[in-house]
């Protein structure tokens, strides 16, 4: 008898909505999965971009002096047929796996640029980044004044505790979804 395993984990996606290529639209909240844009749409757009350079003018026929394209998502994008990321090479979206369900997570988005001192130690949090919150605790400053610390995830790196200022962040709840990295 054999033993499937599986290693779950969870992703920041974008959402990718509509029927139609003028209907597009991408967000980090989930409503719902029957309403979502097929990856043949985001294809058939990226060959109207691409109609749209050489004859310099868009499908509405205004003028255009951009010359490149612009596929949906810097990172994953969840449509009908499950998740994908933009390959640059292939210069085609690539299927990276199907979405096994999904997680409301909170995140924090730095709304200005930050460095965090820690000793001698530095961390640049820069303006539009997003974060996982793992956790929140009270610290007290040196005046004895309660402050609300924010335990957050940059990619790759260990936990940072950060104080909670509504002035430069702000927290968020999304959408992340769970993926099984040995279907992949």
């Amino acid at each position: 008898m054999k033993q499937n395993e599986s290693i779950k984990t969870i992703i920041p996606v974008e959402y990718v909505y509509g029927n139609d290529t003028n209907e597009l639209f991408g967000t980090e909240k989930l409503f719902g999965t029957k309403e979502l844009a097929s990856i043949e749409v985001l294809r058939r757009e990226l060959k109207e971009q691409e109609e749209a350079i050489i004859k310099g003018f868009n499908k509405y026929g205004d003028e255009i002096d951009d010359d490149e394209i612009h596929p949906w998502g810097e990172g994953f994008i969840v449509c009908n047929e499950g998740i994908f990321h933009w390959d640059w090479e292939l210069e085609d979206y690539e299927y990276f796996g199907k979405v096994e369900k999904f997680v409301k997570k909170n995140i924090v988005r730095i709304l200005k640029d930050v460095v965090i001192d820690y000793g001698t130690e530095h961390t640049h949090l820069y303006r539009g980044a997003s974060y996982h919150v793992s956790g929140e605790y009270i610290a007290y400053d040196d005046k004895m004044q309660p402050l609300v610390m924010l335990s957050i995830s940059p990619e790759g790196c260990i936990p940072i505790a950060i104080p909670y200022d509504k002035e430069m962040l702000t927290i968020e709840e999304v959408d992340f979804a769970v993926v099984d990295l040995l279907d992949l």
